[in-house]
């Protein structure tokens, strides 16, 4: 008897939540692209300003070696001594979960340290972002290497 009171009420409670993804609102997807596009502009103009605001202060950024890196390590990187020659995002499907935006993406990543040479990189990209009182921005990322560059 108890088993079915249970069932019932996990029943009633999971019939009155509504598990269907509403329409992502244009707007606030152009907003999470546009804080992408920023993101690389910022890595390979070496903007700290700009990446300063792209990135919350709570950043976790995974790299595909599995090293990871807070705000304060990733603005050091990205003043030092390694460059960018591109970092741009395509491919990217976004899901919102209030003011949580869930993006998987491609990336291709040029960079390198010199004198050491300069490598490309073709990545899938998972990246979480927050909205608030500064707009979108990146709180986490994480990447795993693709085998082979999609057309």
């Amino acid at each position: 008897m108890k088993k079915t009171i249970v069932t019932m009420i996990c029943m009633v409670l999971f019939s009155a939540v509504d598990l269907s993804a509403a329409p992502n609102d244009p707007q606030e997807e152009k907003a999470v692209l546009q804080t992408l596009d920023r993101m690389g502009q910022a890595m390979v103009n070496k903007d700290i300003a700009m990446l300063t605001n792209v990135l919350h202060d709570d950043l976790t950024w995974g790299h595909s070696t599995g090293h990871t890196q807070t705000k304060s390590e990733m603005l050091q990187t990205v003043a030092g001594t390694e460059i960018w020659e591109i970092f741009k995002y395509s491919k990217a499907t976004i899901h919102f979960y209030g003011s949580t935006a869930v993006v998987r993406a491609v990336a291709d990543i040029r960079n390198g340290t010199p004198p050491q040479p300069i490598h490309d990189g073709h990545f899938n990209i998972l990246l979480v972002l927050v909205k608030g009182p500064q707009g979108w921005q990146i709180v986490g990322e994480q990447r795993v290497h693709l085998k082979e560059k999609e057309s």
